[in-house]
């Protein structure tokens, strides 16, 4: 739902059902796409010779199908089914359950607000998708920062209220955390302070990503846990790797020594 569109652009993803079956294609309805439907030649149904067309594909099947052609003046529009691979099926079926369920969500804003659905999302579609790219992404940053993003957004207050409280009873925002054990030593004469050098320099850089919780605690001396958790194992991984080319780059002036053990939760 980045933009609404009457009809799909050449080369995108769409989810089709397959509703007859020719000598030499397959004709589909666009699911997306209301009283649009596509056809797909014999020859883009799949990337081995087909002797029968009906052992590949039946009726009323659903897939993910990629854009060949389109004409804007007549609507014909013809699909490929043999250019998706698994991965793009994955992210496709994912994009269309989001898209369902911030339909779900604009449709509790409007009736808790008693407004018609498709005024209230005419109303913050456009800022949801110039800010967050689309509704749902507007809508789960809208429960993780508890409604602070959307503050200076040009809204009324009754609905940036519906907002934050139907997003909050809808989305359940998930965390990855990482707990990596630390060691850390020194035997300068001084140890004990270079070893708290290091652990204030990797707390610094932690901190300075404001998206992830971070936590060093110590286990026993010379044992340390650090803990970090965000809403993605990439952003989190981030993190880890930045406190441990810090630590790295300080443990060389200070003489320390430290091994970090990662662990994904």
């Amino acid at each position: 739902m980045s933009k609404r569109l009457d009809i799909p652009e050449r080369n995108s993803l769409v989810l089709i059902e397959i509703s007859n079956i020719a000598k030499h294609g397959i004709y589909c309805k666009l699911k997306e796409f209301e009283g649009i439907t596509a056809y797909c030649h014999i020859s883009e149904i799949a990337g081995t010779f087909i002797r029968n067309i009906r052992n590949h594909v039946k009726v009323g099947q659903n897939s993910v199908a990629k854009v060949l052609r389109v004409d804007y003046d007549t609507k014909q529009i013809d699909v490929s089914l043999k250019r998706v691979n698994d991965s793009h099926k994955r992210e496709k079926l994912q994009e269309y359950k989001r898209q369902n369920a911030a339909i779900a969500i604009t449709n509790l804003i409007a009736e808790r607000l008693g407004r018609k659905p498709s005024e209230v999302r005419d109303v913050i579609e456009p800022p949801f998708i110039s800010m967050f790219g689309n509704l749902y992404t507007g809508f789960e940053e809208t429960v993780a920062t508890e409604g602070a993003i959307i503050s200076d957004m040009a809204l009324d207050d009754d609905l940036k209220e519906a907002i934050i409280a139907v997003t909050a009873m809808s989305i359940q925002i998930s965390t990855v955390t990482i707990t990596s054990n630390l060691g850390v030593r020194s035997f300068a004469p001084d140890g004990v302070r270079h070893v708290r050098e290091l652990l204030e320099a990797a707390e610094k850089v932690a901190n300075s990503f404001e998206e992830v919780e971070s936590e060093i605690t110590t286990i026993g001396s010379p044992q340390y846990r650090v803990h970090l958790e965000g809403r993605s194992y990439d952003e989190v991984l981030e993190v880890l790797d930045a406190i441990e080319n810090e630590m790295k780059k300080v443990s060389k002036t200070l003489d320390v020594e430290y091994i970090l053990e990662r662990k994904k939760n």
